[in-house]
């Protein structure tokens, strides 16, 4: 038991195609240039293979391997939304985040900003909702808050259908 496989829900081709549980370590090997794919933002424990069905029915334990901030285009203008993105990154370095820990991704229609786990969030059964309150307190509305315990993001360097574009790096 534990996380020594570090699962994770993906969703192939669309996110209605939940379900699907891997162990982290396995994650590149969905990557398909012409579906999107999805992961769940927590890792859950090994023993949650046994009768999985999505992760918004897990309840154990959750761990959380790096945090990513989302920044959504919204109907802004794509400008407004680069500028917003970096005014956050800014937020970022003043809160003494190193800059060459920061990782700023293009999701297709907005921004994707990723960091180590700076907080030091320990496992538990209620880690959604603790990352959820933290980064809410301590980032406002600077950024859509999307740490509950059913979601799942797109992974990098994967299609954006809606936007035909794919979630790429940007350098600084």
């Amino acid at each position: 038991m534990g996380f020594n496989k570090n699962l994770i829900e993906i969703a192939v081709g669309s996110v209605s195609n939940r379900g699907k549980l891997i162990p982290y370590s396995e994650l590149t090997k969905y990557i398909n240039k012409e579906k999107e794919l999805y992961r769940s933002m927590f890792c859950i424990e090994d023993h949650a293979m046994e009768g999985f069905t999505s992760i918004k029915n897990y309840n154990g334990m959750y761990k959380l391997k790096h945090i990513i901030f989302d920044i959504d285009k919204g109907s802004n203008a794509g400008a407004f939304t680069m500028d917003r993105t970096w005014q956050f990154v800014k937020t970022l370095i003043g809160m003494d985040v190193k800059k060459d820990h920061i990782q700023v991704w293009f999701s297709g229609r907005g921004f994707h900003v990723e960091i180590p786990d700076y907080f030091g969030f320990d496992p538990s059964e209620d880690l959604p909702q603790t990352v959820k309150l933290t980064l809410h307190k301590e980032f406002g509305n600077e950024i859509d808050n999307i740490y509950d315990k059913g979601r799942i993001i797109r992974v990098n360097y994967t299609l954006n259908k809606k936007s035909g574009l794919y979630k790429t790096p940007l350098s600084w």
